[in-house]
């Protein structure tokens, strides 16, 4: 089916104090397919006490706002920055789903208020993430070297 076609996705609301979205990205073998995620309500609460359970934070370029792309959240589609969903295709596993907080899709983004709530607990989510990922964007003009000279283990 045409992502265009299906449902646009609307946020359920968040109802607790320190309550947070996570999404799971699908796993894909091929880099070029949609992306497919769904969205999960959790609490930061939660993440003290369950160790065993863990999260990665996505930092992104947010880049042109006017150039999206489609995700599909649970049969229903979202439009995100162009720059998220590469930076989603480009970290997504070929086998296993990933669990991740970013702020493009688990924020609404139409919902003022709670953008102001969610921007306040930004500091707690990254503290709690088990790691940060920060995506600069697609390799463009040799950046590959740069970034191989620049690993550090």
């Amino acid at each position: 089916m045409e992502l265009a076609k299906l449902k646009r996705y609307e946020h359920k609301a968040i109802t607790v104090r320190d309550g947070i979205r996570l999404v799971v990205l699908k796993a894909s073998y091929d880099e070029a397919a949609p992306v497919h995620i769904s969205l999960i309500h959790t609490s930061l609460s939660h993440f003290k006490t369950q160790e065993d359970d863990q999260y990665t934070a996505l930092s992104y370029v947010w880049g042109d706002n006017t150039v999206t792309s489609l995700v599909v959240i649970d049969g229903e589609r979202l439009t995100i920055t162009e720059s998220l969903a590469n930076a989603l295709r480009d970290i997504r596993h070929a086998t296993e789903p990933i669990k991740i907080w970013v702020d493009g899709i688990c924020i609404d983004q139409t919902n003022r208020a709670e953008k102001e709530t969610q921007v306040a607990l930004m500091g707690r989510i990254y503290e709690m993430a088990s790691n940060s990922v920060v995506y600069l964007g697609p390799e463009a003009n040799g950046s590959e070297k740069v970034m191989e000279e620049a690993r550090v283990f």
